[in-house]
């Protein structure tokens, strides 16, 4: 593969030739800056949350299940609104909860952040 030159960080050309988009030292720092701005749910969660919310959250809604606080059964509540239901913590993982199954329940966002704006009130 031929050489060409480094693309560097953001518009800040690097001078090494290399095979890939970047060369060793660019990557890594591309990487790392990538990794810092991810979302704070992404670091703390990760990917296998994802998928396992995800199937919960199917699972439920086929059951016919509703959001654990206010009953809403639907992605949009009675005026119509977006509200698409969620996979939530019964006990947060910052206090010791984990992300087990049996620590699961069905809530709307709505609900998901209201119990989180409380929970922070009331630390």
């Amino acid at each position: 593969m031929p050489l060409r030159p480094c693309l560097g960080l953001y518009g800040h050309r690097c001078s090494k030739l290399t095979t890939a988009l970047r060369c060793a030292t660019c990557q890594a720092a591309f990487d790392q800056r990538r990794e810092e701005a991810r979302p704070s749910w992404a670091k703390r969660y990760g990917s296998d949350w994802q998928r396992k919310a995800k199937r919960f959250v199917t699972q439920a809604k086929a059951e016919g299940r509703g959001c654990a606080y206010c009953g809403q059964a639907e992605d949009f509540d009675l005026e119509g609104e977006a509200n698409p239901l969620q996979a939530g913590h019964v006990v947060a993982r910052e206090d010791g909860g984990s992300n087990d199954l049996s620590n699961v329940q069905l809530e709307c966002r709505r609900c998901n952040v209201r119990k989180k704006r409380t929970r922070k009130r009331n630390q």
